[in-house]
């Protein structure tokens, strides 16, 4: 007897799903409010392009959810897969977003293995 159901990560085009994304590690990166409004923002503009429907979204300091609906693909991608892409590349860009309250400078772990964590930063 099967207590669990297999988890599945893939969405679709039309259909309302609770979503969440978590960030590597669960670095707490969006701990200010600033790293905060730039997911907002970028959420609007999807909307606005009527990519996505957002019927409701937390963004906790290491991880999102997301109550929302996939409308049209952005171009050849999901939009899910634009907001993961533009997510990332927003904590690589580390001048764009405010760098995290965690102390990896101090801790002596210079920039490249601080860039490398970022490779993989969100996985849902």
């Amino acid at each position: 007897m099967e207590f669990f159901q297999q988890r599945k990560s893939n969405t679709s085009i039309g259909e309302i799903y609770f979503w969440t994304a978590t960030i590597h590690k669960w670095l707490p990166l969006l701990d200010n409010d600033s790293n905060k409004q730039l997911i907002v923002d970028y959420l609007k503009k999807l909307s606005d392009e009527g990519l996505i429907t957002v019927y409701g979204f937390v963004i906790m300091p290491n991880h999102i959810h997301l109550i929302w609906q996939q409308n049209k693909l952005n171009g050849k991608e999901t939009p899910k897969g634009s907001l993961l892409k533009y997510m990332g590349h927003m904590f690589l860009c580390l001048g764009s977003w405010q760098k995290p309250s965690i102390r990896f400078y101090e801790a002596g772990i210079d920039e490249r293995v601080f860039k490398n964590i970022f490779t993989l930063l969100l996985r849902d």
